[in-house]
């Protein structure tokens, strides 16, 4: 008595829903799997799927799978992240890399991803299932550290993949929404690994940005970057020098990717401001940049027909530049 029986198991997440005398009700799902409900007596000896939905999603095109990965970062902290990998993956072949983060993901090894348009992040469903890998690391922030946090996650992460032989260094992209964006913005000051990065809705200076309103309820920046995401911890005069050197402003004559950027009008959480600003700057370094601007958009697309467009350019983007194809009208 008191021992522990393993009844089932499965490369899944489980949610017991329901439970009768006799049976139990469950809720099943992964990445290869969309979420459906299962049904089992008690002993699990007869487990059998009740509903079948989203089957069109799992079938109509490759999905590709996903492991947990540990890595150390550059201080020495254990960290993990998701690499998803295309359908019939081959350890002795070279893919290109995306990397997107925002965080920590790695308690999501067993979401399903279904392959929708983007709102502003990247879509890992798709790009797999067209021969791309993509690597979504755990971040661990330093207080008053942001930036150099950020890259000392994402840069070993990376390593640490290429480490293992299957990583096409020559093609390897960025891509990063909202928080995400500001690391990705300092992350590529900071790194000549990138061939390409996709920004979105990302701060890029953090003395400008302090200093602004939040324009969905008015309320002023700086307790975000006091005490919030930003974690600088000390308001702009107690660690100015801080807040400048964790700002990818500061080193955006260093950028040496080609730069997708998207900062709407309307956005109510970052100004579009800081986007313009990040573009007039590539643009007087003489850097290949484009910015994406979408009429009546806020901080993520909300309009269908905006949400395919960028999905397609930064499909566009990446294929361009990750794997060699035609040059789209719009990038030229």
């Amino acid at each position: 008595s008191g021992l522990i029986k393993k009844l089932y198991s499965d490369y899944a997440k489980f949610q017991i829903v329901a439970k009768k005398a006799d049976r139990i009700f469950f809720l099943k799902e992964s990445f290869t799997i969309p979420e459906n409900l299962w049904m089992s007596d008690l002993e699990f000896k007869s487990v059998k799927q009740i509903s079948d939905v989203n089957k069109e999603f799992s079938s109509s095109f490759n999905r590709g799978s996903v492991e947990l990965r540990s890595f150390y970062n550059f201080e020495g902290v254990l960290l993990r992240g998701l690499l998803y990998k295309p359908e019939n993956f081959d350890s002795t072949k070279q893919y290109p890399l995306i990397v997107n983060f925002y965080e920590k993901n790695s308690h999501r090894l067993h979401d399903y991803i279904y392959p929708s348009y983007s709102v502003g992040e990247l879509n890992p469903a798709y790009f797999v299932s067209n021969g791309y890998l993509v690597f979504i690391p755990d971040i661990h922030f330093i207080k008053g550290s942001p930036g150099p946090s950020s890259y000392s996650c994402v840069i070993s992460g990376i390593n640490s993949l290429i480490k293992a032989g299957f990583v096409d260094t020559a093609n390897i992209g960025i891509q990063g929404h909202s928080f995400g964006g500001y690391q990705s913005a300092y992350i590529i000051t900071k790194s000549k690994l990138f061939k390409a990065a996709v920004i979105s809705a990302g701060v890029v200076n953090l003395t400008s940005g302090y200093n602004a309103l939040r324009e969905n309820n008015s309320m002023m920046r700086s307790s975000y970057y006091e005490n919030g995401q930003g974690r600088m911890t000390k308001n702009l005069w107690e660690d100015w020098q801080g807040y400048v050197e964790n700002s990818p402003m500061k080193d955006m004559d260093k950028v040496s990717a080609s730069v997708l950027m998207l900062y709407n009008k309307n956005d109510g959480a970052v100004p579009w401001s800081e986007g313009l600003a990040f573009f007039l700057a590539l643009k007087r370094l003489g850097k290949p940049g484009w910015m994406l601007n979408y009429n009546n958009e806020g901080h993520v697309l909300q309009n269908m027909k905006n949400r395919k467009d960028f999905s397609q350019r930064l499909i566009d983007f990446f294929d361009y530049y990750l794997k060699g194809v035609k040059q789209p009208e719009w990038l030229k």
